[in-house]
């Protein structure tokens, strides 16, 4: 069978009577094998939501305090509301993940967007330019730019890199999800210790709704067929950028899939 996602230049062809194993044994397998296989699946449906809704811009969301993970969705929430008042647009196509910073020790909340440069966004004015940021850039402010500081109001706003894209983004991202979030962290004020969990109802990310892509899956009867399918329907001529194995860097549910990526790799420099 091949899964193929034309929006994102991807495909996966799995062998026929290949599956997960029985249901018994997914049950029992050990927490971090399990663990370790939502991890990969949830780099997977990241990477193909920022290629199939064009999400070329990382925005950073901070904290100035500590807050619980139950509180992040609903602050989440909160910054979309006001956003869709601001801009007069309903709730835009994103995803979102955390992150402890390395340098403060505070939360991140990544979201991948793709109307910062088209609102003439900035993430300080003068009214929440706290940390003297308009000085050290030496930016020059008109009035009329939409300040995503003010909109969010709990910490430091990051700009958004602007060498990334679908494809760049997905790597930001994937690299968030990689670290440790259930570890134990510190308090940045009070130094005490804390032990945080996962975010977003116990998943690694959070996406908008209809964000993900739907999948042309079509029955083939040989691997071969399977893999001309693949290159037919979203190669479209072209040669597989890299080809992998589900057993090296992808979903585990499934053993033997092999994962086409038809775009070029980005190099950031």
């Amino acid at each position: 069978m091949i899964s193929a996602y034309s929006t994102c230049d991807e495909a996966s062809v799995v062998p026929f009577g290949v599956g997960g194993g029985s249901a018994r044994a997914r049950r029992f397998r050990p927490a971090d094998l399990i663990e370790d296989s939502r991890g990969r699946q949830a780099k997977t449906t990241v990477r193909r939501i920022c290629r199939h809704q064009s999400l070329a811009q990382l925005v950073t969301l901070t904290y100035s305090e500590v807050p619980s993970y139950s509180a992040v969705s609903r602050h989440l929430d909160y910054f979309w509301e006001s956003w869709k008042v601001v801009t007069r647009r309903p709730r835009p196509h994103y995803v979102a993940v955390c992150e402890w910073g390395n340098l403060h020790g505070r939360l991140h909340v990544h979201i991948g967007v793709d109307w910062w440069d088209e609102l003439n966004c900035t993430e300080v004015c003068e009214k929440c330019d706290r940390y003297g940021v308009i000085a050290k850039t030496r930016r020059d402010l008109r009035g009329d730019e939409l300040c995503i500081g003010c909109l969010w109001g709990r910490g430091f706003v990051g700009r958004p890199e602007q060498n990334a894209d679908g494809r760049g983004m997905s790597g930001y991202l994937a690299k968030y999800l990689a670290k440790d979030l259930a570890a134990v962290h510190h308090d940045p004020h009070s130094g005490k210790k804390l032990v945080v969990g996962v975010p977003f109802g116990g998943k690694r990310y959070r996406a908008s709704l209809g964000a993900k892509p739907t999948p042309l899956r079509v029955w083939t009867p040989s691997l071969e067929v399977a893999r001309e399918v693949a290159f037919e329907v979203v190669g479209r001529g072209r040669d597989a950028s890299y080809v992998w194995r589900s057993n090296d860097v992808e979903d585990s549910r499934v053993s033997d899939v092999e994962f086409f990526d038809f775009r070029e790799r980005v190099v950031n420099v």
